[in-house]
């Protein structure tokens, strides 16, 4: 028999997705069981307090759109609801990543800046030209984007990129340390 914490996140899941139903049914305007990025917008706005930004909803679609037809099913639509939430979540992180790094004042991290913000990450060690290309590649996709710049809605994917990579390399050489041979 589950627990009554058990019980009780159950009910606050399913209050919630009932209420993702009538949202979904509410913003459904067309009819076709699929929401339009106009029809999230006003979705998101409701859920969420704001409005997302063109370059937001963006995001939004090209990472919680699995079918990748631009357009939001219901299935698809807790995972946009918790990437724009968590998106939003750290919204003043990201803002104080791109007050800092974004020298050139264009809301966009070029090489440069992401080679000093890796650096500022890395207590002072620059990163080989190799890890910050490796970075901006790979976060540089999240938004559906390749432009060779990281726009606000990557900055968060290429900070934990970065802490994973290097997690990685350090548990490696960690374990590597710790191997023997015998001959």
């Amino acid at each position: 028999r589950p627990s009554v914490r058990r019980q009780n996140a159950t009910q606050m899941r399913l209050r919630s997705e009932q209420e993702l139903d009538s949202l979904f049914q509410k913003y459904d305007l067309d009819g076709t069981r699929k929401l339009n990025t106009g029809e999230l917008a006003r979705l998101l706005t409701e859920l969420c307090g704001r409005c997302p930004t063109p370059a937001e909803l963006q995001y939004v679609v090209h990472n919680a759109d699995k079918a990748k037809d631009r357009k939001i099913c219901r299935t698809e639509l807790s995972a946009a609801v918790l990437v724009f939430k968590s998106y939003t979540d750290h919204q003043a992180d990201i803002t104080a990543v791109m007050e800092k790094y974004d020298v050139s004042r264009t809301n966009r991290i070029n090489s440069e800046e992401l080679t000093q913000m890796l650096t500022d990450l890395n207590a002072g060690q620059p990163p080989t030209p190799e890890e910050v290309e490796w970075v901006m590649n790979t976060a540089d996709k999240t938004d559906g984007v390749m432009d060779g710049e990281l726009h606000p809605t990557e900055i968060m994917v290429a900070i934990a990129m970065w802490y994973t990579y290097h997690e990685k390399v350090t548990a490696n050489v960690e374990s590597n340390k710790h191997e023997c041979s015998i001959m």
